[in-house]
């Protein structure tokens, strides 16, 4: 047992170290940013889509609406309302949320190299993935990267565990979290065909499991973004994640 501790021990405490390091780096920009000023705030934070999903926040945290937007999906917005439910109506803390959702992605960066490829590949990745100022950068407006990525992340991982065990519920799972993740970003919706094909080649020799895994992916995949599509169906007669798509070839194409 002594000799299996330090082996086990050494991935555990660089993680750790990964994992605090990323925190101040990011509780440091935190305080130069300054997101609780009120010029801060008006200025630089809620504008454009960030003052979208700051006021449908609102919406469903003091009369559980959606203000009858069919723009956007429902998975952010619902996040920031949770924050704003638990702590008030402050931007900061749901800057810090996601500060700690970055921190979750780099650790499902890391797992999933792990799973991939060896311990030493997936810590090296993760590394490269904490100082990717892309990822930093988000963290700190009101947008969907942040925790679309974390969602995302914790998807891609679950199907692998998926593909390596075989089990029914790995799949389940999968099309749920991709589900979720279409529901914060609704580019999503493509993603999960990828992966439904992808599926059936790979169980291709064994077409009953090919048959069964993939449906089960669709079947989580329905499960999340069905309640959402029954809702824009009931209220605007269409089957669907949102009309986004349409306003935006309206407005780029169009308008300018």
């Amino acid at each position: 047992m002594s000799a299996e501790q330090p082996s086990t021990f050494r991935p555990v405490k660089k993680m750790a170290y990964l994992l605090l390091f990323a925190f101040v780096v990011r509780v440091l920009v935190f305080i130069r940013f300054q997101p609780w000023l009120d010029e801060v705030i008006t200025k630089q934070i809620l504008i454009f889509d960030s003052l979208g999903y700051h006021n449908l926040a609102l919406c469903i945290k003091n009369n559980f609406t959606f203000c009858g937007n069919a723009f956007r999906t429902p998975a952010y917005p619902f996040f920031i309302s949770i924050v704003y439910f638990i702590s008030g109506n402050h931007v900061a803390h749901v800057i810090f949320a996601q500060i700690i959702l970055s921190l979750i992605s780099i650790f499902l960066v890391y797992k999933i190299g792990k799973e991939l490829f060896s311990e030493k590949i997936g810590f090296i990745a993760a590394v490269l993935f904490s100082l990717d100022l892309h990822h930093l950068i988000f963290v700190y407006y009101i947008l969907t990267e942040t925790i679309y990525t974390t969602v995302f992340l914790l998807a891609l991982l679950f199907y692998i565990k998926a593909i390596k065990n075989n089990q029914l519920k790995y799949f389940l799972f999968t099309g749920i979290l991709y589900g979720i993740s279409s529901l914060i970003r609704p580019i999503s919706q493509f993603y999960i065909y990828c992966v439904f094909a992808f599926t059936l080649i790979y169980y291709f020799k064994n077409w009953k499991n090919s048959l069964r895994f993939s449906f089960l992916l669709l079947i989580g995949y329905f499960l999340s973004v069905a309640p959402w599509c029954a809702r824009n169906y009931n209220e605007y007669g269409h089957f669907a994640l949102s009309n986004i798509k349409g306003y935006n070839l309206l407005f780029w194409n169009a308008s300018y």
